[in-house]
This record gives C-alpha cells, structure tokens and sequence, in this order.
C-alpha cells in the first residue's frame, strides 16, 4: 500500500470516530446531564451522564494530578503519535490493520480531547447489561478502541496470503464439486 493511501486511511479513520465520539458526547451532555437515566430494550441499554475522571471503569481516578497528567495526557499522546507515524511507515501492515489501528488511536484521541478541555474528565453515558449484569459506563471512543483491538487481534491471527500453502487434498475437494463424469476423465475418486 502506498503511503498517501496510508494516509487517507489515517486522516478518514481518525477523522470518523473523533467526530463520531465528540458528537455522540456533545449530544449526551446537552439531553442527559440533568436528566434521569434512559433506558431502552427493557433496561438491555441505558443512557446516563457521566464525567470520569480515571481511565477505563474510573481506574485511576483517586490518582495525583501529576501522576494523571503523565500516565492520562502525556504518556497516551506520545504513545498514539508513535502508533499513527508506525501505521504510515509500516511496510508490514495491511489495509485492514492500519484501520483497526486508527480505531485505538481514534478513540484514544476522542477521550483525550475531553481531558484537555473539560478538566481532567470524560464524558461517559451508555452502559449494557441484562438484569444485574451489567458493563461499565463507556463512549464511542472505547467502543473504537475496544473494537480496534478485538479487530487488530483477529487479523493478527488470520494466515496472510503468501502463507497459505495449496493442500494435497485440493484436487479432491476441486473434484467433488464436478459433475460425475467431469470426476471420472479427470480419475479422482
């Protein structure tokens, strides 16, 4: 892949799910900050706002604020810069991956953007569960990032194309799907 296609798949990627996660926050704070929490699909989803001011589940929140400027604003940019300029340069990557990529940075980005403009916190308001069973409070970005690391994962563990060794069996199984005279002109039982 060419690095100005990397790059169009960086800039579209990143682009959508900041944009989509900073909507979707925007859209929450304005309906559901002083309002009761929603639920639909007989309480399978609800909606309430919420401002984090840890990482995943509130991890962190009782943290020092110079322990939380390092490891929730200056670690995570330095870290999602390096995996942008990796998913550019990379020769390795494919189409697929680069993508999946930007999901994490993407979504890494829609939560930081949150710390630095509204004080340290992010807007969390959706949850999911069944009876007592429930997630966590999230966004949009981590579902970006926990859909681009579920994704990332499972490309890692697809054989690539050049890996892929025809078997002994393919003629067999190429036979099966002729006709029953083709099977015989060809003797392949």
């Amino acid at each position: 892949m060419k690095i100005w296609e990397k790059l169009f798949l960086v800039v579209l990627v990143l682009s959508l799910s900041v944009g989509c996660d900073q909507t979707t926050k925007r859209v929450a704070e304005q309906t559901l900050k002083h309002a009761p929490a929603k639920s639909m699909l007989q309480n399978t989803v609800r909606f309430h706002y919420v401002q984090n001011t840890g990482a995943f589940l509130s991890f962190g929140a009782k943290f020092s604020k110079t322990f939380k400027f390092w490891s929730f604003l200056l670690l995570p940019t330095i870290v999602m810069c390096l995996m942008v300029l990796f998913a550019i340069f990379s020769r390795t990557l494919s189409r697929g991956q680069v993508v999946m990529l930007m999901l994490i940075v993407g979504g890494g980005l829609g939560n930081l953007i949150d710390r630095l403009f509204f004080g340290g916190k992010v807007t969390d308001f959706v949850s999911m569960g069944i009876g007592p069973l429930r997630t966590g409070i999230f966004n949009v970005a981590d579902v970006a990032i926990m859909f681009g690391s579920l994704g990332m994962f499972l490309l890692m563990m697809l054989p690539e194309r050049g890996d892929i060794v025809p078997d002994e069996n393919v003629e067999l199984v190429s036979a099966v799907a002729l006709s029953a005279e083709e099977a015989q002109e060809k003797r392949v039982y």
